[in-house]
């Protein structure tokens, strides 16, 4: 069954899309599985905790509608994720040659320099510095970097240094890396889906980010209730733990420079914007204090024990 988007109110609807954007749509629908699982085992102790059967059918019916609209994306889609993980697989691999690679020109570095070669510990060194930053889910610019450790390894004035560092494996497992690299690069298309569909995406990931965290609030409160303290363990979050950037959706666009309002001091100022004020409303959990007794109104004067009047004067 599809989720009825309907029954949401626009408010609603904003919040779920300005959460959703926040997180990628492989990682709630794992989540939305997870919490599922959970629910499969526990769900009736989570009933007098704060997250019903109709949560648990909303639950599924977003997960079940976010696999629909990931394999509705058509076939380019598809081969866009296949490249993605491509990259990912490839930027793995690539993290270690890089470690091993500066390991050895920094052994070879140090003989070098205790053999009075200065020159070519100051090649080495121009080198690790050019290749002291880790870039990031980039395999173009990870590339890059392989090359300039590899070029330094093949440097005849500095090869015989890491010739017994494992210098020539290095240079191997560069050289097919760097190749892996640039051609995962050239496979990853960057296909965007339509605004339209990447909007319910972001609808669709909201509703499960939000569901999910009920889930694990109220089995939290049910493993302190129930004296079950592991319980909230089955509803672990580790899926969405933190928003991150989606490279398969259209970036959003760049933020207009705020319009002029009222100030913070002045009234009808306000210290958010709209959706990430609506997104709190959703996700923070409703928090209800008991009301205090007023006090009572102050006396207009203290009463006192009663002092004996003095006898009048005869």
């Amino acid at each position: 069954m599809a989720v009825d988007q309907s029954t949401l109110s626009p408010l609603a609807r904003e919040g779920y899309i300005h959460l959703g954007k926040s997180f990628s749509s492989i990682d709630t629908l794992a989540q939305a599985n997870l919490t599922l699982k959970g629910l499969a085992l526990h769900g009736r102790e989570l009933i007098r905790h704060g997250f019903g059967p109709s949560d648990a059918q909303r639950l599924t019916e977003a997960r079940d509608a976010l696999q629909t609209e990931r394999v509705g994306r058509g076939a380019e889609v598809g081969e866009k994720l296949v490249s993605r993980e491509a990259v990912r697989d490839a930027l793995a691999r690539a993290g270690g040659e890089r470690f091993a690679a500066r390991s050895i020109l920094s052994g070879a570095a140090r003989e070098l320099l205790e053999s009075g070669d200065a020159e070519g510990a100051r090649k080495i060194e121009v080198a690790l510095q050019q290749t002291s930053v880790v870039p990031a889910r980039d395999a173009g610019l990870f590339a890059d970097q392989l090359e300039h450790l590899h070029g330094a390894l093949v440097d005849p004035a500095l090869a015989p240094a890491a010739a017994d560092r494992g210098g020539p494996e290095a240079v191997v497992d560069l050289e097919t890396t760097i190749a892996t690299l640039r051609s995962a690069d050239r496979g990853y298309t960057g296909i965007r889906g339509t605004p339209v569909a990447t909007e319910r995406l972001d609808l669709l990931d909201g509703i499960v980010v939000t569901l999910a965290r009920r889930a694990f609030r109220a089995a939290h409160a049910a493993g302190r209730r129930l004296g079950k303290p592991a319980l909230a363990a089955a509803f672990d979050l580790k899926h969405v733990r933190k928003s991150r950037a989606r490279p398969d959706d259209t970036p959003s666009p760049a933020p207009k420079p705020p319009a002029p309002g009222p100030k913070s001091s002045e009234p009808g100022a306000r210290s958010s914007a709209p959706g990430a004020r609506i997104e709190a409303a959703l996700s923070a959990p409703f928090s209800v204090r008991e009301a205090r007794p007023e006090a009572a109104p102050s006396a207009p004067f203290s009463v006192r024990g009663a002092r004996p009047q003095a006898a009048p004067l005869a």
